[in-house]
């Protein structure tokens, strides 16, 4: 398989680099911390944690990529009965009916779930590894 380097566009990083912040931020919430304490304590500023996020990111955007190249090429898809089990798995796990969950997750967000995890399956499934 040769090494293709796909340019993505930054826009794409920018996203994925918010959600990390974002995720960050409510993580320090719940703990009763902010942003702001954070950069405070640290000397670091928001481009700079901005900074730190990148390579994740990047990397991140790279795999959800070629996940969804995947699954257009193999024709993957999320089958009425897979979505109905992981709603029935999602309700069982916070322990709520299956309708509350339905009117709290759209089908088509569970879906996506579905096929890139039949993605990441496909790919284990068929991975060779090569010692060097």
């Amino acid at each position: 398989m040769a090494n293709t380097e796909v340019d993505i566009p930054a826009c794409m990083i920018e996203q994925e680099i918010d959600s990390y912040i974002r995720d960050y931020e409510y993580r320090l919430s719940s703990q009763g911390g902010s942003l702001d304490m954070y950069f405070k304590y640290t000397g670091m500023t928001m481009e700079q944690l901005r900074e730190n996020f990148k390579a994740d990111a990047e990397k991140q955007v790279k795999t959800r990529l070629a996940l969804a190249k995947i699954v257009k090429t193999e024709k993957i898809k999320a089958l009425k009965k897979d979505i109905e089990a992981e709603y029935k798995k999602i309700a069982s796990g916070y322990n709520v009916d299956i309708e509350t969950v339905k009117s709290s997750i759209p089908e088509d967000s569970i879906s996506e779930d579905i096929v890139l995890r039949k993605a990441v399956d496909l790919v284990k499934e068929n991975a060779v590894i090569n010692q060097k």
